[in-house]
């Protein structure tokens, strides 16, 4: 069950403590048997040569104890996770009785952590593993997805790939270095001054 259904128990008047949920459904996860180090993933990620954020619908402890088994927690410059969606959705107005919490795929919380990196839609690609949640980012927001464990084409997802480690074939602009992006924009602007 994720936290979108929760939304749906709330709405039939079910109270709902988030936290208690979120003991329950974490604890009894064996971190040590299920994540492992996954060095190609970490390669991937650091020659990326971008910023790189993770909003997810866990709560706080269950994301780092993620990230840090998987030993990726370091290639990202922030976590948005449950408890910020939260605090930001409260902030911002955007949690009230008819909206008690904010979790993907709901469009409010794209466009809160967008605020929080500064960012416009057009200039991000969003990785997941659900179909609705990219089919949101893409639909409601005009963002690049990349749905992460199918293959493609799924609507919604502008990019399907079984695992992210295919990410350098699907997605091989990623991995240009600045440099060469530079020289090629450079060069595409020659021609368009030479072609007037």
């Amino acid at each position: 069950m994720d936290l979108h259904f929760l939304l749906e128990f709330q709405a039939s008047g079910y109270q709902i403590n988030y936290d208690d949920w979120h003991s329950k459904v974490h604890a009894p996860l064996d971190y040590q048997s299920m994540l492992h180090p996954d060095v190609l993933l970490r390669e991937i990620l650091c020659s990326i040569d971008l910023p790189k954020y993770i909003l997810t619908n866990a709560d706080t402890a269950h994301a780092r104890k993620c990230l840090d088994r998987i030993g990726i927690r370091d290639c990202f410059e922030a976590v948005f996770d449950f408890e910020w969606a939260q605090s930001a959705g409260k902030e911002q107005g955007a949690i009230s009785p008819e909206t008690p919490l904010l979790c993907k795929p709901q469009p409010k919380i794209y466009e809160l952590a967008l605020k929080a990196i500064n960012c416009k839609a057009e200039d991000v690609i969003f990785f997941d593993d659900s179909v609705r949640n990219v089919t949101s980012a893409h639909n409601e927001l005009g963002m690049l997805t990349v749905l992460v464990g199918r293959d493609g084409p799924v609507p919604g997802a502008d990019v399907c790939i079984p695992t992210f480690h295919q990410l350098p074939n699907a997605l091989p602009s990623l991995f240009t270095p600045k440099n060469h992006q530079q020289q090629e924009q450079q060069h595409q602007e020659e021609k368009q001054q030479n072609s007037h």
